[in-house]
């Protein structure tokens, strides 16, 4: 592989949060994103993606609703992203795009511009509108 094509994704929020369920405080939040934009790092997986629960002990980026990724970083080039379990959605049979369309906002100013889903390998193929719907807001998912 040539190292031109090679791109790197940091996850540390949305990985780490499983030892925390993602309660890190916005400073050291801000921190993190300022170093990261100083660094070379191509992608930023900053969290979680999903209806956030009424009386949820989740932190913010088990969420990362779009009022909150504002509040901890102002850089519209910053690469960020988000993960979702395709086991939240493909529950719903007919209902994947609504669902989708609750926790992705109509707002086009957005700074997450790719989407990562969590699947299992029999899960693949029942993704195409899912994946459909993430282009159409012109949102990478991988």
């Amino acid at each position: 592989m040539n190292s031109k094509n090679l791109k790197v994704l940091d996850c540390t929020f949305r990985d780490g949060g499983y030892h925390n369920n993602w309660m890190f405080s916005n400073s050291l939040v801000k921190t993190y994103v300022s170093s990261i934009e100083k660094s070379k790092i191509d992608y930023v997986e900053i969290g979680f993606r999903s209806l956030k629960a009424k009386k949820s002990q989740l932190g913010e980026l088990a969420y990362s609703e779009d009022k909150h990724v504002d509040k901890i970083c102002s850089n519209k080039n910053l690469n960020l992203g988000v993960m979702i379990n395709a086991s939240d959605f493909l529950k719903f049979k007919n209902g994947q795009v609504k669902y989708l369309k609750k926790i992705f906002n109509k707002d086009e100013k957005s700074k997450i511009s790719f989407v990562r889903i969590a699947c299992h390998e029999n899960e693949i193929f029942k993704l195409a509108k899912v994946i459909n719907f993430l282009k159409k807001k012109n949102t990478k998912s991988e």
